[in-house]
Order: structure tokens, then sequence, then C-alpha cells
């Protein structure tokens, strides 16, 4: 999967919206992480026991892709390089925006 912040998303929707010449974009980041990983660094974050559920063996909805995230070479060549949130700081800041909640 690929990270993202929300923040950096809505500019990448605004960009295309307002100044975008195609019709048809993919919106994604760069950084790459497995849903694992993500769970890890939360847990991590939040100094809480890192605990995986266990395996649902229903195979009627086959196995996810090990690898899945958009290409947005598109959106880069029109719009330019992107300067995104690393998800170290996406994390940290939706903890405490949680937390205020």
């Amino acid at each position: 999967r690929s990270y993202i912040y929300v923040s950096d998303a809505v500019k990448m929707l605004i960009n295309i919206l307002f100044f975008g010449k195609s019709s048809l974009y993919n919106i994604g980041g760069k950084q790459k992480i497995s849903i694992k990983s993500l769970a890890q660094k939360i847990s991590k974050t939040l100094k809480v026991k890192f605990q995986l559920p266990k395996i649902n063996n229903n195979k009627k909805f086959g196995k996810p892709p090990r690898i899945a995230y958009v290409n947005i070479k598109k959106y880069e060549s029109e719009f330019g390089k992107l300067k995104l949130l690393n998800i170290d700081e996406g994390l940290k800041r939706t903890i405490e925006w949680q937390k205020k909640l």
C-alpha cells in the first residue's frame, strides 16, 4: 500500500480540479508500507503491545496483493515533483489530532 497524508491528497485533488488538463489521474503517496508495518508503527508510537489478529481463512475473497500502489508519474509530470509529508510525521500529527477529539 502507499501512504499519503490527507492534506497532501487534498492538495493534489485541488490541483487536478482547478488546473488539471486530463480527466484521469492517480492520487497516492510515494512511501510504500504494509498494513502490518503500519500497525507496528502505530503500536510503537502509542507504546502499546502489537498483536496480530487471528487469520480468517475465508477463501471467498482470496489473498490480497503483497504490493499495491498507484503510479503518480502523470500527476508529477503535469504539476511537478511532490514534497509529501513522511509517514512518521503524518502518524504523529494524526495521533495528536485524535487525542484532541
